[in-house]
Order: structure tokens, then sequence, then C-alpha cells
């Protein structure tokens, strides 16, 4: 059975309890059955170096200021067609937002958490 892709977009990876929530998701997923990665909206994170250390592939948008989100969306346009995750699991608001507009005409599910 092939995996199932997941990829996990999050607004950033710094402590919090989203972020600690998702670090928990990952920790505890069946690695046998699913394929992680994680974006982050923004740039590190102890989160995003504790997943890094796992192993967990973690790409950063490196998005600082509001007027960056149509980078912000061509970059993650360009990560989805690179992966080509089966769900594409955003996390807190900027990232719901983002995620939906560059899953449009993509061949994934779209979860918006907050």
């Amino acid at each position: 059975m092939e995996k199932i892709k997941i990829l996990y977009f999050i607004s950033g990876l710094h402590p919090g309890g989203a972020e600690i929530m998702l670090e928990k998701i990952i920790r505890n997923i069946d690695k046998s059955k699913f394929e992680i990665n994680v974006c982050s909206l923004t740039s590190g994170g102890s989160i995003g170096e504790k997943l890094q250390k796992k192993r967990i592939p973690v790409f950063y948008l490196n998005i600082k200021r509001s007027y960056q989100f149509p980078m912000a969306l061509i970059r993650l346009r360009e990560l989805i067609k690179k992966i080509n995750p089966d769900i594409l699991h955003c996390f807190m608001l900027h990232a719901n937002i983002l995620g939906r507009f560059a899953a449009i005409n993509m061949d994934c599910k779209v979860i918006s958490s907050i």
C-alpha cells in the first residue's frame, strides 16, 4: 500500500499551542502509512529544529511582512507541485488562507485547523 502524503502548513514553528500540537501529531502518526512534510510561513523555530532532528523534511517560506503574501502563495504552490501531497493540512489563520488559495486546481484535499 502506498503511503499517504501529508504536507502540514503552519504560520510559524516557534513554541505555542498549535505548534506543539503539530509536533505531537507528527511524533505519534504511523510513519509506515503516512509520508510527512512540514512547511512554515515564517523562518526557523525550535519546533522546526526538533522535527528536522527526527528527519522530518521542514521547508520555510521566510515571509516577514504581509506584503510578501503573494510571494508566499507562489512558493507554496511550487512546494505543493514538488511534493504532490494527498492532504494539505493547514494550522492557524494565515496558513489557512494561503493554503486554501495555493491548493486551487491542485490534486490535494485541504484541512484547515485553528
